[in-house]
């Protein structure tokens, strides 16, 4: 599972910070649908997230 760190925020595109946008839409989803963090289910959802994201982009 990726995370979004200062580290990965320091590549610069197009004179702006890169971010991993697959990342935030994840962590969107389970935010928006009330799942807590740290369980086996948000793991699987974040994951299912983030992977379909990247087919998309």
């Amino acid at each position: 599972m990726k995370t979004l760190s200062l580290e990965k925020m320091e590549g610069v595109e197009g004179g702006m910070p890169t971010i991993d946008i697959c990342g935030i839409l994840a962590w969107a989803v389970l935010v928006s649908n009330g799942i807590p963090f740290g369980t086996v289910e948000a793991v699987i959802i974040f994951e299912l997230a983030y992977n379909s994201c990247l087919y998309q982009y």
